[in-house]
């Protein structure tokens, strides 16, 4: 763009404010909404990986093929993130971390680039730290995982179902609880999104459970001691 050399500091300025603008409007927001696209996508493999023994293998395969070096506990969408983004190493961090988060929060690829825009954007999102909301999620479903790996022979029931559209992967099942303690089983439901809410869920009951039992455990411990103390106590005045 040309200027002249009479143009006034403020008019320059103005100008200049004006390109940045139609910059931010028109090139800018091409850019991050083509962004937000590939991490959707990348959202959207991580979560079809994520409870496939096979598929997550082929994904170690590809990353050792690849010679990224990664942390043996990295997650799913971290190796995802470090696939797809092989020559922009200084971003595997940001959008690792703000699609974990997504995941956290069970929000869909679809839904995901509407919820980064109001989260405004990228950097907003990975720097904003939700303490109430994270740290129980992750180790609420922990709980979770760790008491479906810990079934040995799960039942299988199989009855056909309208919304089962892939196999190989974690399903919710709805039923119906009768008076007798039998459940009948009418349907299975292959949505991430419920899959996480289910986890998240059961691992609040199963850390619940733990706690009525640890404290019902001190509080049988703390009786039994308090009776061995009297106990002694009585000895002691009899001898």
């Amino acid at each position: 763009m040309i200027t002249h050399e009479n143009e006034s500091i403020s008019s320059k300025i103005n100008t200049t404010f004006e390109i940045v603008e139609e910059w931010i409007s028109n090139e800018l927001k091409a850019s991050n909404d083509k962004l937000y696209s590939i991490l959707s996508r990348c959202l959207n493999i991580s979560s079809e990986i994520q409870d496939v023994h096979r598929y997550r293998n082929e994904l170690d395969s590809l990353i050792d093929d690849a010679k990224i070096k990664i942390n043996g506990q990295a997650s799913v969408i971290a190796k995802v993130v470090r696939l797809s983004f092989q020559s922009r190493k200084s971003r595997w961090s940001p959008y690792t971390q703000v699609l974990e988060k997504a995941q956290q929060l069970g929000i869909s690829g679809a839904d995901f680039p509407e919820w980064i825009i109001e989260q405004g954007g990228i950097e907003s999102t990975r720097l904003v730290k939700s303490k109430a909301n994270e740290a129980p999620k992750c180790s609420y479903k922990a709980l979770a995982k760790n008491k479906l790996n810990a079934i040995a022979a799960p039942q299988s029931v199989k009855f056909q179902s309208e919304l089962l559209t892939k196999p190989n992967c974690n399903v919710v099942v709805l039923g119906y609880a009768r008076d007798d303690g039998t459940i009948e089983l009418f349907e299975a439901i292959a949505n991430e999104r419920m899959v996480d809410a289910f986890k998240l869920e059961w691992g609040k009951q199963i850390a619940d459970r733990r706690n009525v039992i640890d404290q019902e455990t001190n509080t049988a411990n703390a009786v039994k001691k308090m009776v061995a103390n009297v106990t002694e106590a009585n000895n002691e005045k009899a001898a």
